[in-house]
């Protein structure tokens, strides 16, 4: 069955940006000094993943109100000002973590902090 000019295009342009990949690889190997046999890139084999005895640990990113906490912890009581301001996180997510009465308290500063 032959393949329809819509996919060999879409082909066309996988290689193309594959190309481009490589090429930052290439300058990023050469810039900081990366050796290309010392670095693991992309997936595994089926084999290699059957032969795996044990199961990987894959740590879970943190959630952004994990972040907040922690944050706060080592930097002290923040507004949500600073929190915004400091962190980069969304002033509607913070507002949405800072809801967790169990987590975070107000205090009358106005600052929060963590329970």
């Amino acid at each position: 069955m032959p393949i329809s000019s819509d996919i060999k295009r879409v082909i066309e342009i996988l290689h193309q940006r594959k190309q481009a990949l490589d090429k930052i690889e290439e300058m990023l190997l050469r810039e900081f000094g990366g050796e290309e046999e010392s670095i693991s890139l992309g997936a595994a084999s089926p084999q290699a993943i059957s032969d795996t005895k044990e199961p990987q640990k894959i740590e879970s990113p943190k959630t952004k109100k994990q972040f907040l906490i922690e944050f706060i912890k080592s930097h002290g009581a923040q507004t949500r000002k600073e929190l915004e301001e400091k962190t980069g996180v969304p002033k509607g997510t913070i507002a949405s973590c800072l809801n967790d009465k169990e987590a975070f308290v107000r205090r009358a500063d106005r600052k929060w902090t963590v329970k």
